[in-house]
């Protein structure tokens, strides 16, 4: 059996390997990165627009350099209005007024940005809710909204789609409880970059965003992987069970062919020993084990023979001191009974060769042989 759990940790940690390794490339493959920009490689088709506090009475400016390959305007905030404002929004292109894009599939919205000088900004959707939005009312769209910082050095930002948070100034305006807070990422209009009240004020400012890019999951490549993957252990489970039946069945076959030969009580019962007192000891144990109520009291009393001799006798036959020998005839004897009898009754067998508790014959009986009783039955007798 050594050289079988040995063929069967190699194949597991090969599947193993193999398991991780079809795991890592379909987790990777199923990574889905859809760009926006540049403009002419965006999955969705778009415009952009630049708007400020200007149609509120402010003074606030902005201006798009330009927004092919890249996002770049800049704007000058004044603190004239009461809230201060400027944006600029990619609206995605639509047939129908009252069709959106679709953006749930996606989890992470992922850009490059730098600023000049440093600012704090936000990137906020505009997505339409059926039971509250007027489409002719761009406050009545709801804008779950992240902030982020920005500065001269280029950073690479990675925003959570699944985790904005809808402004508690939005809720307030629009007279809706604190804790409706919930959007729908699959009826999206617009996506913008804003900036905050901890941008600068009265200070010229440029910002440049580049590499914008949806990012999520198609989550049939981990399905497909799944599906093989479980192919692969219920394979490997299929090939385990045939082959450890295999290499028990081999081990039972050899167990009976070693033992039989040497300490079958047919053989030891009848053959000749110049020690008389050996000669008893090995008699009465193969004539007597199926006896219940054995033991080495027994055997003492009934041969005369001191309990040290008797396990001095079969140390120098046997090397097994008494109950392991007794055991060791017990189980021999009923390895055969099994074997030859297709009909035998494992708890009458359990009986006859001198086991009460067919519990503990069972486990005495799948330590000696690697398996129970039945088990035991069925492989000896699967080639006859």
């Amino acid at each position: 059996m050594l050289a079988f759990y040995k063929k069967v940790l190699a194949f597991f940690v090969a599947l193993l390997l193999i398991s991780v390794a079809l795991a890592y490339i379909c987790w990777q493959s199923s990574r889905v990165q859809d760009s926006l920009l540049p403009v002419q490689d965006s999955v969705f088709p778009w415009y952009a627009f630049a708007i400020s506090d200007v149609s509120s009475g402010g003074e606030s400016t902005i201006a798009l350099n330009h927004a092919d390959w890249e996002l770049d305007f800049a704007f000058l905030l004044k603190p004239d209005a009461p809230y201060p404002f400027a944006s600029v929004a990619l609206e995605f292109e639509r047939k129908d007024p009252l069709q959106f894009i679709d953006l749930s599939r996606y989890s992470a919205l992922s850009f490059e940005v730098r600023c000049r000088p440093r600012n704090v900004m936000q990137v906020s959707l505009q997505t339409f809710d059926k039971n509250f939005t007027k489409p002719d009312q761009p406050l009545t769209f709801r804008n779950p909204t992240a902030f982020f910082s920005c500065d001269e050095q280029s950073r690479q930002l990675r925003v959570d789609l699944r985790t904005l948070e809808i402004p508690e100034w939005w809720l307030q305006y629009n007279k809706l409880e604190l804790s409706d807070n919930g959007f729908d990422l699959s009826q999206v209009r617009t996506i913008a970059f804003t900036i905050t009240s901890q941008s600068p004020m009265d200070v010229p400012a440029d910002v440049v965003i580049d590499k914008l890019a949806l990012e999520g999951r198609r989550w049939s490549s981990v399905y497909i992987g799944s599906v093989l993957g479980g192919l692969l252990w219920l394979g490997f489970l299929w090939w385990f069970l045939r082959q450890y039946k295999l290499a028990l069945t081999a081990n039972v076959r050899e167990k009976i062919l070693q033992d039989r030969p040497l300490i079958a009580y047919q053989q030891l019962s009848i053959e000749p020993h110049n020690d008389r007192e050996k000669s008893a000891v090995l008699k009465f144990m193969a004539t007597e084990y199926s006896n219940s109520e054995l033991s080495v009291e027994v055997a003492v009393n009934a041969l005369g023979i001191s309990r040290n001799k008797i396990n001095e006798i079969l140390k120098d036959q046997l090397g097994m001191t008494f109950n392991v020998y007794l055991n060791k005839l017990r189980l021999t004897e009923a390895a055969r009974l099994l074997t030859e009898n297709k009909q035998a009754n494992i708890t009458e067998i359990a009986y006859s060769v001198g086991y009460n508790n067919v519990s503990y014959f069972n486990k005495l009986f799948k330590n000696e042989y690697g398996c129970t009783p039945k088990v035991f039955k069925n492989l000896s007798q699967s080639d006859e």
